[in-house]
């Protein structure tokens, strides 16, 4: 019998001039290869979410944020269904942004405004939450 499990994720929505932040992940990734994502990690056993989102967005970008207040939570199945995943998405700002560096589980950044998303390989729910993170605060 496979093992079920859960896992906490933290997801950050950084804004710049009316654009927002995105990841190009791995193609050898096994879980959306060369999709755009958000910067987000799992949140470590001990840790607070605050601590995980700060500590995931200095390891994928090297950025030291400031995380203001969550504004969705969704939750998936994994396809074969053993792990199900909250994650948490927040508002974040960053003071030097000049810092910028990607990690190897990504190959590439880019800013977007809400009408580029239909040009990137964005999962739903991604989208739907830059869309709501772009139109509110």
């Amino acid at each position: 019998m496979v093992e079920k499990y859960q896992k906490i994720v933290v997801t950050g929505l950084l804004k710049r001039e009316g654009k927002v932040l995105i990841l190009k992940r791995s193609s050898k990734e096994d879980f959306l290869p060369n999709y755009w994502e958000l910067p987000s990690g799992k949140v470590e056993f001990g840790e607070t979410v605050e601590q995980a989102l700060k500590r995931e967005f200095k390891e994928e970008t090297n950025l030291d944020i400031e995380v203001k207040s969550p504004y969705k939570i969704f939750s998936y199945l994994s396809d074969n269904k053993n792990r199900h995943t909250i994650e948490i998405i927040f508002h974040v700002s960053c003071k030097d942004i000049k810092k910028l560096i990607i990690s190897e589980d990504h190959q590439e950044y880019i800013w977007i405004s809400k009408d580029d998303i239909k040009k990137y390989k964005i999962s739903k729910e991604i989208s739907q939450s830059i869309l709501e993170g772009i139109n509110n605060k």
